[in-house]
């Protein structure tokens, strides 16, 4: 009895023998783990600013349709862009409201300031 060829990198007959060509073993080799995907820059940090909104007297702040607080509100953080600010002075006799339109850049601390009652 003829013993198996321990060189798996040889070409291994057909054990049938019949008329086909040699196969090729390919030696067994270790799986190799994906490289850790990259993470992806920090976007959300480059692409923030921040805004101060003020008021006198004090207002109801709402940014993008969303209320924040009263003012004053500092250092609110929001991503670069076009947003909309309104500023709700319910306390002010009549109450009056201002709607201002304003863009974000990124690493920039604006302001957003209204006076009410023409004071």
């Amino acid at each position: 009895p003829r013993r198996p060829d321990p060189k798996p990198d040889r070409p291994t007959p057909n054990p049938s023998g019949a008329g086909s060509k040699p196969v090729a073993v390919a030696p067994s080799a270790t799986p190799v783990a994906p490289p850790a995907p990259t993470p992806a820059p920090a976007a959300a940090v480059a692409g923030t600013g921040w805004v101060d909104f003020n008021s006198k007297p004090w207002s109801n702040v709402i940014v993008d349709g969303k209320p924040l607080r009263n003012t004053p509100v500092l250092e609110h953080p929001l991503p670069a862009g076009p947003h909309t600010v309104i500023f709700d002075c319910s306390s002010c006799d009549p109450p009056e409201r201002e709607e201002r339109a304003f863009t974000v850049k990124a690493g920039v601390r604006g302001k957003q300031i209204v006076r009410f009652g023409g004071k």
